[in-house]
């Protein structure tokens, strides 16, 4: 998951267990499908794999959509407790929901000006994750900019809150939102921060838990700046032997606008043996590596919140950071903070947290008290106190 999908999934998870109860809106390429409690919890279900998917249905086949996103719809119209063509949301939830609902959406999706009109008096209270979208167009999807500011000017006119995850997302959101002509109220609310066991985890073949490795965990886009890794790895691989080089884990999918690096990793003599590109190693593995690994390195060039970063703080693993508010905010004086454009200052700490042997860390094999982060219910506990 991304660290969006993953939010989305906590906010499934906790409202779940909501007296009240829940629905869950879906928009499909056939229009909108709703949820109420026992569909979304059978939704619930299939993401965390305790039931598995079923067949793609007639729908998908004519469509000839992907093999998973087939079967995910299909399930989808299975457990439907309403569905309606794009054009008729809001007669859909005037004949099916209940009173007074509170709609809430923390994907940066289904926030268009016709879902949040659709929705009517309800209220609606939209997560806006950074505004990276406006300040770096470059690092986004082709025509993703337009949309994100079309995102922006439906939640001015029609949102009646907005969450963020940190003050300084919160500075820049409420600026936009401002030049647009309205803010709604704004709620900073951190995103909860947990690991998952590495129980069972499925490690990569040949990876020698004996030998220093670094770990950096993320979508590779062009804004996690994957590329001064690579500087770092090279500059080493120039002054030593390559078997006395640490391994790079590069772990998560493939992004997008970022060919030059997919071009430059797969070609880099290093590729496959000290630098190693994992894109769909699950949690468990990869919370597993982070453990043990002797630093987890983020040079991004720009974050909203930086999830990777802070998980890899909760499980006392040294991080290795650009000096960016939103780590600054979660993370405190934790990291070692360096430069982006600073490749000689990256590569010294690396080789510092090589020479000092694990085994020799203090506090059961950390270098350093993880710092106070949020958790999951403290962020529920500031976000449903305000709605």
């Amino acid at each position: 998951m991304t660290g969006i999908d993953r939010v989305e999934f906590a906010y499934l998870d906790r409202l779940l267990t909501e007296p009240a109860g829940c629905f869950a809106l879906v928009r499909t390429g056939l229009g909108y499908i709703l949820l109420n409690g026992d569909g979304a919890r059978g939704f619930f279900d299939r993401l965390a794999g305790l039931v598995p998917w079923g067949k793609p249905d007639i729908w998908g086949r004519l469509r000839r959509l992907p093999d998973m996103q087939a079967r995910a719809e299909a399930d989808l119209r299975r457990l439907a407790f309403g569905r309606c063509r794009h054009g008729g949301l809001a007669a859909l939830i005037a004949r099916l929901l209940p009173a007074n609902p509170i709609y809430l959406n923390v994907g940066h999706s289904l926030a268009s000006a016709r879902t949040l009109m659709a929705l009517g008096r309800t209220q609606k209270v939209v997560m806006l994750h950074d505004t990276i979208p406006l300040d770096h167009p470059e690092f986004v999807r082709d025509g993703y900019g337009e949309r994100f500011s079309s995102l922006l000017s439906a939640v001015s006119s029609h949102a009646d809150r907005v969450i963020c995850t940190t003050q300084s997302a919160a500075v820049s959101v409420s600026a936009a939102l401002t030049g647009l002509g309205r803010c709604p109220s704004v709620t900073v609310a951190p995103l909860g921060v947990s690991l998952m066991p590495p129980a069972d985890a499925q490690l990569p073949d040949g990876h020698d838990p004996q030998r220093p490795y670094f770990v950096s965990i993320g979508t590779l886009e062009a804004r996690k700046n994957h590329a001064l890794l690579l500087d770092v790895w090279e500059d080493m691989a120039a002054h030593r032997p390559e078997g006395g080089l640490p391994v790079l884990y590069i772990i998560g999918r493939r992004g997008w606008r970022n060919e030059d690096l997919f071009r430059r990793l797969t070609a880099s003599p290093l590729y496959g043996t000290v630098i190693r590109e994992l894109n769909a190693m699950d949690d468990a593995g990869a919370n597993a590596l982070l453990r043990g690994a002797r630093g987890a390195l983020y040079p991004s060039l720009a974050e909203g919140f930086g999830l990777p970063a802070a998980e890899a703080a909760l499980a006392g693993t040294p991080v290795i950071c650009s000096d960016l508010p939103a780590f600054r905010e979660i993370l405190g004086d934790y990291p070692v903070y360096l430069p982006t454009d600073d490749r000689y200052r990256w590569r010294k700490s690396v080789q510092e947290l090589c020479e000092r042997e694990r085994d020799a860390w203090p506090a059961g094999g950390r270098l350093r008290t993880p710092p106070s982060l949020p958790d999951w219910d403290g962020h529920f506990n500031v976000v449903l106190s305000t709605i």
